[in-house]
């Protein structure tokens, strides 16, 4: 079937047939052939290419002069770096269960004799301890260009797949480590780290079909380094001990590139067929020309972080996604996109935790931490606005509701597009706010069902409640469990048209509606209730929708806003106080 698709995938080029005779010539010759797959989508990526059938029967990643390697053709290949390879770290951790850490340790040794465990190994390793000892080397002069992580690796809470780490320091149990947070701590160390070899179960693996994004070998690759060793599928301890071996004992000797010691590697697995079929070698191969490479470029998802700068707003638009509760695919969000840009825009990731996790985030420094990620990622978006107009940004979320608000809030002078992710169908996602929706703010979309007396916000110490209660009703026990008998007099409900549902907001006009009627309600707060110092929020309704509120809160013309979460489990809890102009003094506790 693979054969067939390449026939016909090429006829415009050379043609499959032109390869296979390439692949027959170099075997007559003695020579070896590179094999480049070059991609920009990681669902080819998954395909089982090394078992694609030549016409004789053999497969190509049997092949004995045949060199397979994988690279994202949209990507910036990095400037190629000297080929003498030295300085090895060996890092490695059982959590999950045993390794053989021994026979990885005596390949190395065998391969390169100046390696020396209490300086080139890394047992049990963290990523705060990976991150101080890529640090240390780099100040000593032996920056690292050999990274070999031994570990376990399977499939994560959120359908993706990544490695199993020991827990942090005081901590118990198993840390999993995905391949945005390896990214940031190797992205430092990029111009210097020439090869990572993750030897570890589905270290390529790109996740379940419908959700791909790309495994951590993928992320690695693209971050920019030069070389990554992984498997799409588990490795066996066997297999995994005869790849050090044959890798290092090619690498190290004589002038071997990297390609020559994978394929090594590959020969070395051919008794266990699954390790031989599933090894992928990411690489970035030089040999596309640049005008190609502009041609083939799309969409590039990128991980905001302090050390990793937004990609160029070169086409005017930009798609972001906010990963705190899940992980949010490409796919889907192209889908969404498509026929409304003129060209599939980069994707910067948001993901202010490092992980997702459907309870993120849990305490005040995770609270406190998301909020202030969230403020660098939109500073960091204007220091990039060099453009004549400002880029329109496609907000994908999924977040908690004050975070989403919060954003919002701070993108209130951007073009804006926020798209909702469809309940029972979490690959689709439809505009749910446009802020170019043009409304007429004749009719309401939220209604204001109760409205507090100035006694009642006087009693309250200068606090009213403002709840929107849009895709359900709060209930009344969780409201005085919330607010106490001091301030559910003060509450002010706003609900949509007939009864609060999840179909309520049937379209962006409704969305933009409600935005103007939050904001009517937060100003009429302000210039009737005088004594008001400090508005409690509560929100119910869509993660579209909640982004989309934010753009009402204006802090020089109304009070301050004291964001709440809610969670079954806890209730409304505190987490985040928005100053505003109205602030006379922070009331007391």
């Amino acid at each position: 079937m693979l054969r067939r698709f390449l026939t016909d995938a090429l006829k415009s080029l050379d043609g499959w047939n032109g390869i296979e005779q390439g692949i027959k010539e170099a075997e007559e010759n003695r020579q070896p052939l590179h094999l480049i797959f070059g991609f920009d989508a990681v669902e080819l990526f998954a395909l089982p290419w090394s078992l694609l059938q030549l016409t004789d029967g053999r497969a190509i990643g049997s092949h004995p002069h045949c060199h397979i390697q994988f690279e994202w053709v949209g990507d910036d290949p990095p400037e190629q770096t000297p080929s003498k390879w030295e300085h090895v770290l060996f890092a490695w951790s059982e959590a999950g269960g045993p390794v053989p850490d021994d026979q990885h340790r005596e390949a190395l040794k065998q391969a390169y004799p100046d390696f020396a465990s209490n300086r080139d190994e890394l047992p049990d390793v963290t990523l705060s301890k990976l991150k101080e000892t890529l640090r240390i080397r780099e100040q000593n002069g032996t920056p690292v260009q050999v990274l070999h992580l031994l570990c376990h690796g399977g499939e994560l809470a959120d359908g993706t797949f990544g490695l199993h780490w020991s827990a942090p320091q005081g901590r118990r149990g198993i840390s999993h480590v995905n391949g945005g947070e390896l990214s940031r701590i190797l992205d430092p160390y990029k111009n210097s780290l020439r090869l990572v070899v993750l030897s570890a179960c589905y270290g390529s693996n790109p996740g379940q079909p419908g959700h791909m994004f790309g495994g951590v070998a993928h992320d690695l690759h693209r971050m920019g380094l030069q070389h990554v060793i992984a498997s799409q599928l588990p490795l066996s301890r066997e297999g995994s001990a005869l790849m050090a071996a044959a890798l290092y004992g090619t690498l190290f000797q004589g002038d071997a590139s990297v390609s020559t010691a994978f394929k090594a590697a590959q020969d070395a697995v051919t008794t266990t067929f699954r390790d031989w079929a599933s090894l992928q070698l990411f690489c970035f191969s030089h040999e596309l020309p640049e005008s190609r490479r502009r041609a083939l470029r799309r969409s590039r998802r990128v991980l905001f972080s302090k050390e990793r700068t937004l990609p160029e707003l070169v086409s005017g638009d930009l798609a972001v996604a906010h990963e705190v509760n899940l992980r949010i695919p490409t796919t889907p969000v192209l889908k969404a996109l498509a026929g409304t840009v003129q060209q599939e825009p980069d994707i910067a990731v948001l993901n202010p935790l490092g992980h997702v996790e459907d309870a993120l985030p849990v305490t005040p420094k995770e609270w406190k931490k998301a909020f202030a990620e969230t403020g660098q990622f939109v500073q960091s978006l204007m220091e990039k606005e060099t453009l004549k107009r400002q880029p329109v940004l496609h907000l994908f979320g999924c977040a908690p509701l004050p975070l989403m608000f919060y954003l919002g809030w701070r993108l209130d002078r951007h073009p804006l597009r926020v798209y909702q992710q469809q309940r029972g169908r979490g690959d689709t996602w439809t505009c749910g706010y446009d802020s170019n929706q043009p409304i007429s703010g004749e009719e309401r979309f939220l209604r204001t069902d109760s409205w507090p007396t100035a006694d009642a916000i006087h009693k309250a110490g200068g606090r009213v409640a403002v709840t929107v209660e849009v895709s359900r009703r709060i209930e009344e026990t969780t409201l005085s469990r919330w607010l106490g008998k001091r301030l559910r007099p003060t509450q002010v409900r706003l609900l949509p048209p007939g009864e609060p549902s999840h179909t309520a907001v049937r379209t962006s006009a409704d969305a933009a509606q409600a935005v103007l009627d939050l904001q009517k309600c937060l100003d009429r707060i302000h210039d009737t209730l005088p004594d008001v110092k400090e508005v409690w929020l509560a929100l119910v309704c869509p993660a579209s929708l909640a982004a989309a509120l934010g753009r009402a809160f204006n802090p020089k013309a109304q009070a301050p806003l004291r964001l709440f979460n809610f969670r079954t489990t806890e209730g409304y809890v505190d987490v985040y106080f928005m100053p505003g102009g109205a602030r006379a003094r922070r009331p007391r506790q």
